[in-house]
């Protein structure tokens, strides 16, 4: 592969994982919680549209797995709002976070219940096109394109739109925001359905370019340390994260053993916490006693 080919795919993973770390931040953002469910969630979405979906699919059978993969994405996300605000709040942040970790295990016995463990293709992008003499793979070209308008919309969503703006404020003051009449309950529910939506997208991309199988799901994995990296409360250092994590996991592939890139977010990790424990957008703060 030349150089070319290597960065498109580096960069096709990165943005893969910058989508799922970005749900990892808007549910921590607006919850506090850390979503480990996230990657489930993904591979999930990615088995309910290869139900429904094959390369021969005309427009029916690919509107009826968009609709099925649109309701993973609303029961998902509605059911973990339920859970996690609205039953275990009143038990504190940790709590919650015990709750998505239950909800990776639930969500791996149901796929491996429904789909018996089986591995299966999504070729959704298939071809490919030629750019200055490489031919690259159509999927990671779409990828890249498909991240680039997501991750644009989400920020301008955040920055611009009436709900980003309660969700930031949500996350800046939850009680304040309730006294200022920002629906929190309301807002919860959508950034917990935003996050299951993105998570949703990055399990399809990740399908598309690899496998849709169980193992996959470890993607969250690698999107919850991106998300780290970045701090846990900054989109734009987690998109930064995603592609410092997917460049590392490239150079190993390249000039070490590739079996050895599952180990790479665990490294990273480590290293993160030796080096800089509060992530690239995080501060320190001295605390004294008064």
């Amino acid at each position: 592969m030349s150089w070319l080919s290597n960065l498109i795919t580096a960069l096709a993973t990165g943005c893969i994982y910058g989508i799922m770390a970005v749900g990892v931040v808007l549910i921590y953002r607006t919850s506090r919680v850390l979503a480990f469910h996230v990657g489930e969630v993904g591979m999930l979405t990615a088995y309910a549209m290869v139900s429904v979906w094959t390369p021969q699919s005309g427009a029916l059978q690919t509107s009826e797995a968009i609709l099925a993969a649109v309701a993973v994405t609303l029961a998902t996300g509605t059911i973990m709002y339920v859970l996690v605000e609205r039953l275990g709040a009143r038990f504190g942040h940790f709590i919650g976070t015990v709750i998505t970790i239950a909800a990776t295990i639930a969500l791996n016995g149901l796929m491996s219940l429904i789909w018996g463990g089986q591995t299966y293709r999504l070729p959704l992008f298939p071809g490919a096109v030629a750019f200055a003499g490489v031919s690259l793979p159509l999927q990671n070209v779409a990828v890249i394109a498909i991240a680039a308008v997501t991750l644009s919309l989400v920020l301008v969503l955040m920055r611009r739109s009436a709900i980003g703006i309660d969700m930031q404020a949500i996350a800046c003051n939850a009680a304040l925001a309730r006294l200022r009449g920002v629906p929190v309950q309301a807002t919860l529910c959508a950034a917990w359905v935003l996050g299951s939506a993105l998570a949703a997208l990055a399990g399809i991309l990740i399908a598309s370019v690899s496998v849709v199988s169980i193992e996959g799901s470890i993607i969250g994995v690698s999107a919850i340390v991106a998300a780290l990296i970045g701090g846990m409360t900054s989109i734009p250092f987690a998109i930064v994260g995603a592609f410092m994590l997917a460049g590392c996991e490239t150079l190993v592939t390249l000039f070490g053993e590739p079996r050895f890139t599952p180990v790479i977010p665990v490294l990273c990790l480590l290293i993160l916490l030796i080096v800089r424990p509060t992530g690239l957008a995080g501060r320190s703060e001295a605390i004294s006693r008064v």
